[in-house]
């Protein structure tokens, strides 16, 4: 993914950023399962996830973490020309670190199916992950496994303290609650958007000086007709209250009918 200013190549960023942008790319299949200025009504259900190649978004990323601070990236995402994965029909998307994710749109929803990061095989997701669950109603609701990537914690060195990503799996819970709100983010004003609202909770043995703890999530996320998702905003924290806890929110800046990735 290409970080920070438009001349700045994927690869090139930070590497607290690029650290971010790996676990915002694995965080968006998830959420998905992720200069139009306007939706329109009367779509099909499945243009709240569009899947035509070529496609291009680009997502403004902030995130914030107690005791640690701001971070701030941009994540690419751009559709790919259909293909065949493990005798299925499938529509890759391409991240910008490289990481592919193979979608499906079928008469119950919109599914991933599949991934296959960087120098690696193909892995098919088990189960197939619902992306979009029809019918697009409030109350439609569905599990998706996601993993947490906004915690932290202490490792130490003979030398210094070291905040590392806390990435433990559970499965998160999403339901559609409403289709008509408006969202306004860099690349325009939406109208007649999807919310979508994800909860979890659940004990994870977190490790030294942490130990059991109850993990938290919940996520809203805005799906614009004919664009896809617009704005996500994710938080995660654990009780006892985690020092560490973080906020996450994703904004679209620009959608492009052309790829940036040949």
């Amino acid at each position: 993914m290409g970080f920070g200013a438009k001349s700045r190549r994927p690869g090139s960023a930070p590497r607290a950023a690029r650290r971010l942008g790996h676990a915002v790319s694995a965080l968006f299949a998830a959420a998905f399962l992720l200069g139009a200025g306007g939706c329109r009504l009367g779509t099909k259900q499945a243009d709240y996830f569009p899947l035509d190649a070529g496609w291009t978004w680009r997502y403004r990323v902030n995130s914030e973490i107690k005791n640690v601070g701001k971070e701030h990236t941009a994540m690419l995402v751009t559709n790919r020309d259909r293909l065949v994965v493990q005798g299925r029909k499938v529509v890759p998307r391409l991240y910008h670190d490289g990481h592919r994710y193979y979608y499906v749109a079928q008469d119950d929803g919109v599914r991933l199916v599949a991934d296959r990061a960087p120098g690696a095989e193909v892995k098919p997701a088990r189960p197939d992950q619902y992306v979009l669950k029809y019918p697009l109603k409030a109350g439609t609701s569905w599990p998706v496994w996601s993993h947490t990537s906004l915690l932290r914690r202490q490792v130490f060195s003979p030398t210094r303290v070291i905040m590392v990503p806390i990435t433990t799996p559970i499965e998160v819970t999403y339901t559609i609650e409403g289709k008509g709100d408006v969202v306004k983010v860099p690349a325009g004003t939406f109208r007649d958007c999807l919310r979508l609202r994800g909860k979890a909770s659940a004990k994870r043995d977190l490790g030294d000086r942490i130990g059991e703890v109850e993990v938290s999530v919940e996520t809203t996320e805005w799906f614009a007709p004919g664009v896809g998702l617009v704005k996500m905003v994710r938080k995660e924290d654990s009780q006892p209250e985690s020092p560490f806890a973080g906020a996450m929110t994703v904004e679209l800046e620009k959608l492009d009918k052309a790829t940036w990735f040949q």
